[in-house]
């Protein structure tokens, strides 16, 4: 039996969804978690915001399946590299690559560095855990490349730091506990849902997630620290905002 693939949509908010209360007034693409991660660790598994709450209603659930479907149309990159060129946006031109779901196979990164390259007016931020497949390895690094991209490998103490973290990409650590720090450097924390409350702002002189520091009220559109590169904007940098306690 002939599988058929979806016919792709042809105005922007029937393949693109819109920011949500963290990540703001963005463009997102997303699709379903987990079964969508190749790279994803237990830990990431176990937590993961994007299989629960807005997330498990069935309207959603069929929008993440649809846009999955959507994106194994060989038209899926030209489709959507029209359709965002085609834009007459007001406000800033970001978009956030998966707030569901993650590059579940190599062919399908390659469509997003295709659309990122051709799109250079948009600013792409994503995480990912697939760089635990060696697989990506080529993509990822060419995508970190594209001056208009901010490409984060997502770890926690499950996953480790990466053997191999090509130039442009930085290290963001899922923290499970207020006690859960890795030994080894970081480039920005993001703290999981039963920890937000308590207020912390820095780890050892790194950032952690404004939205996720218990104090703080904003938004990714608004922050920009993720997807503005802190080489070209130092005051976006994660690394050394805050001065290191004095030890006696």
């Amino acid at each position: 039996m002939t599988h058929m693939v979806a016919e792709l949509p042809s105005r922007v908010p029937d393949l693109f969804g819109m920011g949500n209360d963290k990540i703001g007034n963005a463009l997102t693409f997303s699709i379903p978690a987990i079964d969508t991660c190749p790279g994803a660790s237990g830990l990431c598994k176990g937590l993961c915001y994007a299989t629960r709450g807005h997330y498990h209603g069935s309207n959603v659930k069929d929008r993440l399946h649809r846009n999955w479907e959507h994106s194994k149309h060989p038209d899926f990159a030209e489709t959507a590299i029209r359709l965002l060129n085609g834009m007459n946006r007001k406000s800033a031109k970001i978009f956030r690559v998966h707030p569901s779901g993650d590059l579940y196979d190599v062919t399908y990164a390659r469509k997003w560095f295709q659309i990122m390259k051709r799109c250079p007016s948009w600013t792409f931020w994503i995480y990912t855990r697939s760089w635990r497949i060696k697989e990506f390895l080529p993509v990822l690094t060419n995508i970190a490349k594209l001056p208009n991209v901010q490409l984060w490998f997502s770890v926690d103490n499950e996953t480790g730091r990466p053997l191999e973290v090509p130039p442009g990409v930085r290290l963001a650590y899922m923290m499970i506990d207020d006690n859960d720090e890795p030994r080894w450097d970081t480039d920005l924390f993001f703290r999981d849902g039963g920890i937000r409350d308590s207020v912390r702002k820095h780890i050892r002189g790194t950032l952690v997630c404004p939205v996720e520091n218990g104090v703080s009220h904003t938004t990714c559109d608004k922050c920009r620290v993720c997807l503005t590169d802190p080489v070209q904007d130092p005051s976006k940098r994660t690394h050394d905002r805050f001065a290191l306690p004095i030890v006696n």
